[in-house]
């Protein structure tokens, strides 16, 4: 099975990094001024375990195409539960409160984690229906939110747009990963199983679905 490394490797940890420094950054941004550093560090304790719990399967060997137990459907049921129970908890309400510039500009990691799966698919990584040169355009997604997310917060407009082009795009991802899991491509997808590769599904991929979600409640209830 190939392993990512050089540039694309070193770059989708950056992004991972940025994505779980994010979290914990708008945990303490939008906690009282007295509980901030005990937010800050129990934020921190639950990105470290999710990581952690979530990286088991695959670690221990069970995330694997012959397997007899499902565990990549598992593991994405579990992603989505955590995702929207996240978003529709009083933390989500907390969350809703950031400008809206924070949540769009979220988004805006999907411009490089596509430059990760396009130099990953070379390294044959992942499969070509995962980058821009097959059916995967979330690209656009990234650089749209880059883009509109300085002006989300003056114009509705620019945050629904950014809204509905990323979760489009993003339910355009999640149906190319369920075809290739059930192997309706001809290239496998493996990313589920290796780590740190896997860690797209449960700190991206969970990540951009929770934050739609946290913004969507932010539009909607205002």
């Amino acid at each position: 099975m190939p392993v990512p490394t050089g540039v694309g490797l070193w770059l989708f940890l950056a992004v991972v990094a940025a994505c779980l420094a994010w979290l914990v950054f708008a945990v303490v941004h939008t906690a009282p001024a007295a509980r901030r550093a005990r937010d800050g560090g129990l934020a921190v304790l639950a990105v470290v375990v999710w990581l952690g719990v979530a990286s088991l399967p695959v670690g221990l060997g069970l995330a694997d195409p012959a397997h007899p137990v499902p565990v990549v459907p598992i593991m994405m049921g579990t992603i989505f539960a955590v995702a929207f129970g996240t978003a529709a908890s009083p933390l989500g309400a907390r969350l809703a409160r950031l400008p809206l510039a924070v949540l769009v500009g979220f988004q805006a990691m999907r411009f490089p984690l596509e430059i990760v799966l396009h130099l990953w698919a070379e390294e044959g990584v992942a499969p070509p229906q995962m980058t821009w040169t097959g059916e995967n355009v979330d690209i656009v997604a990234g650089i749209t939110c880059l883009v509109l997310a300085p002006i989300a917060d003056r114009s509705r407009a620019a945050a629904w747009a950014s809204q509905v082009v990323g979760i489009a795009l993003l339910a355009n991802v999640l149906r190319v990963v369920g075809g290739s899991v059930l192997g309706l491509y001809p290239d496998p997808l493996l990313i589920p199983f290796q780590l740190p590769a896997f860690w797209i599904a449960p700190v991206c991929v969970c990540g951009a679905l929770m934050v739609h979600a946290i913004t969507l409640r932010r539009l909607l209830g205002s």
